[in-house]
């Protein structure tokens, strides 16, 4: 995967280490916790601040602002995941900061919390845009190959993704939020056996899905 990093409000660089600070094992001195996609030296804070109602508190410090993009660049970062304290009530601060990345780095694929999970709670929305910025590059990647191929074999059908709700999308939006497909697989054969169970007039079907197995 592409080497990617996290740019989020100052003070909230630890979210996603400290998550919802659960124990699933409630009598374990030493429980196991879930590595983060991102390593500390991987996120940048920005200062700045919105209230939980959208409204602009402190605006961001573009000095700031403007250094973190050159020392992504220094360290090859390809992907960067973006999101900003209550960004889902006002995503102002995000797209701003899209536009920056864009002007100085536009080989680098931009995540926005906003935009992958427009929900409270800021572990949830950094979660969800690290792990999409995880896998963007190399899933914008082989869709683009996909539809190259499709092309030279002169295709007409225009090339859609299952969703893990069941649906299809566009590919250009699944190059864009590829988290739309972590279920995708488990939801297309539901949905597979749905359509052979109609066109078999057999509504008594039971579907099971066995998985791939597990490599190490």
């Amino acid at each position: 995967m592409a080497a990617g990093a996290l740019v989020t409000t100052a003070g909230f660089g630890d979210v996603l280490f400290l998550g919802r600070a659960e124990n699933r094992d409630i009598w374990s001195l030493t429980p196991a916790r879930r590595v983060p996609l991102v390593q500390p030296a991987d996120i940048r804070t920005v200062p700045g601040r919105l209230c939980r109602d959208g409204r602009v508190q402190i605006p961001p410090d573009p000095a700031d602002a403007h250094r973190i993009p050159d020392g992504l660049a220094a360290e090859g970062i390809a992907s960067v995941a973006v999101c900003f304290l209550h960004a889902h009530r006002n995503p102002v601060h995000e797209l701003a900061f899209r536009r920056l990345l864009g002007a100085r780095l536009p080989g680098v694929s931009v995540v926005l919390s906003h935009e992958i999970a427009p929900e409270q709670g800021e572990y949830e929305r950094s979660s969800s845009a690290v792990a999409t910025a995880y896998v963007a590059r190399s899933v914008e990647s082989y869709l683009a190959a996909l539809g190259r191929a499709l092309q030279d074999r002169a295709c007409p059908a225009p090339l859609h993704v299952m969703r893990s709700g069941g649906g299809i999308c566009a590919a250009a939006l699944v190059a864009r939020q590829p988290i739309q497909t972590i279920l995708s697989g488990p939801a297309g054969g539901v949905v597979a056996a749905r359509a052979i169970s109609r066109a078999l007039d057999r509504p008594n079907l039971i579907a099971l899905d066995m998985g791939a197995p597990h490599r190490t």
